[in-house]
């Protein structure tokens, strides 16, 4: 019994048939050209992502979600592409509304009542060019715990 297991395992010297070793070289030149694949696709949907300005629409579910955080980044994101045409101009208002609370709550909680009252400005500022989305003002304040 031992003898005929010890004989179906190879010893380390000994050559492998032609057809094996033919196919191991095709499962790793198919695993290279897979990685490529991969990399590559990777690049390109990184590439879309770095060029991409979100519509409206697409800040309008943000802000419905009160998923303003990601809100936030979006309009950076569309700053950075040069998007500034002026239906985007109330939700840029929701986002630095949003951003400013933030970082006035911030400052109130750590005790900077000078960086508390500059982010209350721009709050006031931001609150001025709301428009249509005037009640996201009372929906991020209470989400913020601001008073």
């Amino acid at each position: 019994m031992r003898n005929s297991i010890s004989r179906r395992i190879r010893s380390a010297g000994e050559k492998k048939p032609l057809g094996i070793l033919l196919l191991d070289i095709a499962i790793m030149v198919m695993f290279l050209v897979f990685l490529f694949m991969a990399g590559t696709a990777v690049a390109a949907f990184r590439e879309y992502q770095a060029d991409r300005v979100y519509q409206p629409v697409s800040l309008y579910y943000r802000m419905e979600d009160g998923d303003y955080g990601r809100m936030v980044q979006m309009v950076w994101q569309n700053r950075v592409m040069g998007e500034t045409d002026q239906e985007y101009a109330e939700y840029y208002a929701v986002a630095d509304y949003f951003e400013a609370a933030v970082q006035y709550r911030i400052c109130t909680e750590t005790g900077d009542s000078a960086g508390a009252e500059k982010w209350l400005e721009k709050m006031a500022d931001a609150e001025g060019r709301l428009g249509m989305f005037s009640e996201e003002k009372e929906k991020i304040r209470t989400c913020l715990g601001i008073r």
